[in-house]
């Protein structure tokens, strides 16, 4: 097991702290980022054709729980 120090959440702004959990646990240029990134781009293109052709979609489970709670991706996820 890795020992790493405790996050202190009590006494950080919320864009510190996920700032922080982003570099600790996805930093950029990981893989994982990466593959995050490319995902982002497909929504993007799904997002454009569901606008063109009046389709509505929505967001569920932990891809609704990063975009709300993390504005984004889930930092270690």
């Amino acid at each position: 097991m890795i020992d790493q120090p405790q996050l202190d959440l009590s006494r950080r702004p919320d864009a510190q702290l996920q700032r922080e959990l982003q570099a600790r646990f996805n930093p950029e240029g990981s893989d994982l980022r990466r593959m995050q990134h490319r995902m982002t781009e497909m929504l993007r293109v799904i997002d454009g054709i569901c606008r063109r052709h009046g389709l509505r979609y929505w967001l569920c489970s932990g891809t609704l729980l990063g975009a709300v709670r993390h504005e984004g991706y889930i930092p270690w996820d």
